[in-house]
């Protein structure tokens, strides 16, 4: 199974985004905190994708994480998360690959993405 960190405050949606995962095969871990992100990532941090929401409590932004992942090297999916255009800017500017405006849809994307990665094996072989 596909491991995706989900870093997001709002208990409700992550949960969300946990269900939907989960559904698809994927095992979520939920960082309610930067401390418990980095934490998870420091741990393992073999993530087919990364969820970051832009702020943290409504006045911390993420971007110093998602930089700290890119120092060391992550090479999976990074997805901003946020429905603020400067903030989803100001996340692909610090090293996200992809974005969501929409939280409840970073979800759909991370499960495309692996799609897209299977369907590009299959045509390699």
């Amino acid at each position: 199974m596909k491991r995706v960190l989900i870093i997001e405050d709002e208990t409700l949606m992550s949960s969300s985004i946990q269900d939907i995962l989960e559904f698809s095969g994927f095992t979520p871990i939920i960082a309610a905190t930067k401390q418990q992100a980095l934490d998870a990532f420091n741990a393992n941090p073999d993530f087919f994708a990364i969820l970051v929401d832009g702020w943290m409590d409504g006045a911390t932004d993420t971007c110093d994480l998602i930089e700290h992942f890119r120092k060391d090297a992550y090479g999976g999916h990074l997805i901003a998360m946020s429905s603020r255009n400067e903030t989803r800017a100001k996340q692909m500017a610090a090293g996200c690959t992809h974005e969501s405006s929409q939280k409840h849809r970073a979800a759909n994307l991370v499960i495309d993405l692996l799609r897209r990665e299977q369907k590009e094996e299959v045509q390699a072989t």
